[in-house]
């Protein structure tokens, strides 16, 4: 969207606010009295109703509470209007907290539609269990009326032995028994067909719970590399660590840090094993082989990563000693990208790991 759409989206955002307070004011509402509620500047709700600012979701309700109590009800119909230009409003602002606030809200109901998918998958599971086992007793049924049958058979053997007058009775009980037979077999074999179809479901079922898993692929950055210049590098004990270069790529590895130790917490691993046996490990404990590629990651980026300290934090000069560095511009980007690709791996592992970590 370009720069007057979003304007635009802002402005009718406004429009739509302004709106809905002029409902009240028949009713004594007011501007002043709605900052009150909403907690704001008058000048701040004045931004907002101008669509110079993209009002949050709270000054929405806020503001519906404010009309209620002045006796105005908003529909449903102009409730949803409004979030929906709300939402417009923030998705495409050039405000960044405007623009969080809407991916936040999206995220929010992806969890909530997740979390009812998933108990749907659930509730099917333990269907397919319920009608496993009633066909497990159904086939027990047929199995018992299998062997009555068969004793009608001995039975009718012995009615041959009996008088004339009984004989109709015994040609009749023996076209019944075959019969009988004929449908109890077509029964079984029926049964035998559900119980494999619902094998089958179950392991669907079982596949749908589980998810499917997403290809963890292997990530390289190149070498840091110092900034050119003699003078950069004398200096560098001095100002590498004030270097926004150098504070990206330290933020960058020890939020890496962070986030493969709460891996290795969660699943039961030391943590003071070297990146890519813990990876080993952790692919032990989960039974979950991608984990390897991620300890081998976690071990390349932090190989790369301990450049930028050096070997001591003294000053240059001192024997053969390295000190700190100012990276350049590309490898540092390229570090942080890679890190973040990486924290990315491990929380997408650490979610599915969750429930199926093997016995320590």
């Amino acid at each position: 969207m370009s720069q007057d759409e979003a304007r635009r989206a802002a402005i009718d955002y406004g429009e739509a606010l302004r709106h809905a307070l002029e409902q009240g004011r028949g009713h004594g509402a007011s501007q002043r009295q709605l900052a009150a509620k909403a907690h704001k500047d008058p000048s701040v709700v004045s931004r907002y109703l101008g669509g110079e600012l993209t009002a949050p979701k709270e000054f929405v309700t806020s503001l519906v509470s404010y009309l209620e109590t002045c006796g105005v009800h908003l529909s449903d119909a102009e409730l949803e209007s409004l979030h929906e230009r709300r939402r417009t409003a923030e998705k495409n602002s050039g405000q960044n907290a405007a623009r969080i606030a809407y991916w936040k809200e999206r995220v929010a109901l992806m969890q909530r539609a997740l979390a009812d998918e998933t108990t749907a998958r659930q509730s099917l599971s333990a269907l397919l269990n319920e009608s496993e086992t009633e066909l497990d007793i159904l086939l027990g049924d047929l199995a018992s009326s299998l062997k009555r049958a068969q004793q009608a058979e001995a039975a009718r053997d012995e009615l041959r032995e009996l008088t004339a007058q009984q004989r109709k009775q015994l040609e009749h009980a023996q076209r019944y028994t075959r019969q009988l037979e004929s449908e109890l077999a077509g029964a079984q074999a029926a049964v035998r067909h559900l119980q494999h179809e619902v094998s089958v479901l179950r392991a669907q079922v079982r596949r749908l719970l589980e998810g499917a898993k997403e290809d963890v692929k292997e990530v390289r950055v190149p070498m840091l590399k110092r900034e050119s210049g003699i003078m950069i590098y004398i200096t560098d004990p001095w100002n590498a660590k004030k270097s926004p270069l150098y504070q990206a790529v330290d933020a960058a590895l020890q939020e890496l840090r962070t986030e493969f130790e709460a891996a290795c917490e969660q699943c039961g691993v030391k943590n003071e094993l070297d990146r890519s046996k813990a990876g080993r490990e952790l692919a032990k404990a989960t039974g979950d082989a991608r984990w390897v590629t991620v300890g081998d990651n976690v071990d390349h980026l932090y190989t790369v990563g301990l450049q930028l300290y050096g070997s001591q934090e003294a000053r240059h000069g001192e024997g053969w000693n390295v000190p700190p560095m100012t990276p350049t511009a590309m490898t540092s980007d390229s570090f942080v990208v890679g890190a973040a690709t990486v924290r990315k791996q491990i929380k997408a592992l650490r979610q599915g790991a969750v429930g199926r970590q093997k016995p320590l």
